[in-house]
């Protein structure tokens, strides 16, 4: 902000104009991302769903299963559920590390928002510069206006005598400088 009082007016505008246009961009960018958070969220919801829908049905399978014709050993079974145990854990770790991922995005909205709240401060304080600089350059111009009435006024102004003064004084003149000359 101090560096931008230095700057010609027309460097002032097209760096707030540069600074709007990133705002917006940022914006689009962070309503982007809050969509991909939605449907990540979304996907998540889904595949916890999945995942408790492929438990009950496991559970359902191993309980309601009949034994087959050929004789399955239990270190079969035991390797089949391992296996599928071991298939849902790592759907589990793919969940949590996008989970991870939805909180790093939301905690980097939750900066660019006070960034966004910070921008929108020192645009508000290049608007007072711009508005206080406006009236200085006024000021100057109704200075330098009056500076040249009075100089015209001023060589016009020619010394008169006493007798002429004496001659349009009024009764409030006479008054005043008749108590002036007893003292």
């Amino acid at each position: 902000i101090d560096e931008l009082k230095y700057l010609p007016n027309t460097q002032k505008n097209d760096a707030g104009t540069q600074l709007e246009e990133w705002l917006r961009n940022r914006n689009d960018r962070i309503k982007r991302q809050d969509g991909e958070i939605k449907k990540l969220k979304e996907k998540n919801d889904g595949l916890f769903v999945e995942l408790k829908r492929l438990n009950v049905d496991i559970e359902k399978k191993v309980l309601k299963r009949k034994p087959p014709k050929e004789e399955i050993s239990p270190e079969m079974i035991e390797r089949k559920i391992s296996n599928e145990i071991d298939c849902l854990s790592s759907m589990k770790a793919v969940y949590d590390k996008e989970i991870e991922i939805l909180k790093g995005k939301v905690n980097i909205k939750a900066g660019l928002m006070k960034v966004i709240e910070y921008e929108k401060k020192v645009i508000a304080q290049r608007e007072k510069q711009s508005n206080l600089l406006k009236q200085s350059k006024m000021l100057q111009q109704i200075t330098k206006e009056l500076e040249k009435r009075l100089k015209k006024t001023s060589d016009r102004i020619d010394p008169v005598s006493y007798t002429h003064l004496r001659a349009h004084e009024t009764e409030a003149d006479l008054v005043c400088r008749l108590l002036l000359e007893k003292k």
